[in-house]
């Protein structure tokens, strides 16, 4: 059996692939059985002998590959799995998953066999209703609860990234049921109840308070200076932004989400679409829409491609831990205004 686990998404596919690993190890405790092969650093070999195994003393092996076309670069290696996928080499006794928690060619030949497998599964970036259904949900599920107001500024502060909304929900329902918390009532034969206080709600005001805006104007301000080229004021910004506390990863991470939603914009500004349209089909903050498309004006398709597969590639090795978060801050800056 093999299943297929990508997309955009990679908080709720990665809930996914932790389900079915729970689930797997509820069956088989010893967890002997259960192999994580890292796709930057494996062979044909290695896996094909790890995929035939049989497993010990129990009725199926799980073998999990990941990141094994957005990270590694070993075209032989995917060429060899796609043959052995397409000639059905997987035993019966093994469930077989690839797992890519970042962006992948659609044009790989090997990706192009895995989605075709009935247990492919794509998780997209969750458009603005269903994203605001989703704090809602996350909301309950911590005993909080929100208004709508607030589930909007959320939403449009925050965006799509559900590692980032996950900490933001956590600490306003932190928040309100520490700074909120009202005295028990007493019930029935002396028993304690809770007593229902209102001000238990996240209301917009708390996400003013507590939540970092994804819309920052000092990154407008950064990407505005990268577009004129100014490579002084750039780096200025840079360390302004890290001398006022934010990590080397977020500040790259906010970066990539800019040029993420200009690389949008332009291909439908090119499609002659206006800016409402934009923003209705993007599902980008109309904010954003409007100071992107002024931004756009210093940026052509063609540079928007290679400057984001250059912050994809420097998140990467900072995250491998191949160049220092600071160091290729810098470098990224000087490589923009060059």
């Amino acid at each position: 059996m093999v299943l297929f686990l990508y997309g955009e998404d990679s908080y709720r596919s990665r809930q996914k692939l932790n389900q079915i690993k729970k689930r797997y190890l509820d069956q088989d405790k010893t967890g002997l059985n259960l192999v994580n092969i890292d796709g930057e650093d494996t062979s044909f070999d290695g896996i094909r002998k790890l995929v035939g195994s049989i497993p010990f003393l129990a009725k199926v092996r799980l073998v999990i590959i990941k990141d094994l076309m957005s990270k590694g670069k070993n075209k032989r290696l995917e060429d060899r799995l796609t043959e052995f996928i397409k000639k059905n080499r997987i035993p019966r006794t093994t469930i077989l998953i690839f797992y890519e928690s970042g962006k992948v060619d659609k044009r790989k030949k090997l990706f192009v066999v895995l989605n075709r497998q009935k247990l492919a599964q794509e998780f997209k970036l969750l458009d603005n209703l269903r994203l605001e259904k989703w704090i809602r949900e996350e909301v309950e599920k911590r005993k909080g609860s929100i208004s709508e107001e607030a589930v909007s500024k959320l939403a449009s502060f925050v965006g799509s990234d559900l590692n980032q909304m996950t900490h933001e929900i956590e600490k306003l329902v932190a928040y309100k049921s520490i700074n909120h918390r009202s005295p028990p009532v007493s019930g029935k034969n002396g028993v304690k109840l809770p007593k229902v206080n209102n001000q238990c709600q996240i209301t917009k005001e708390d996400v003013d308070l507590l939540v970092k805006a994804k819309i920052d104007t000092d990154i407008f301000k950064l990407i505005d200076a990268l577009g004129q080229k100014n490579k002084e004021r750039a780096l200025r910004f840079v360390h302004n932004q890290l001398d006022q506390g934010a990590h080397e990863l977020y500040l790259l991470k906010m970066i990539i989400w800019q040029f993420r939603n200009l690389l949008q914009i332009k291909d439908l500004l090119e499609q002659k679409k206006s800016s409402y349209e934009i923003a209705q089909i993007s599902h980008i903050h109309p904010y954003v829409v409007r100071k992107s498309i002024f931004q756009l004006q210093n940026f052509n398709m063609d540079e928007l491609k290679e400057i984001y597969q250059g912050l994809e590639d420097a998140d990467i090795k900072i995250k491998t831990g191949k160049i220092d978060g600071v160091l290729a801050l810098d470098l990224l800056a000087q490589e923009m205004c060059s």
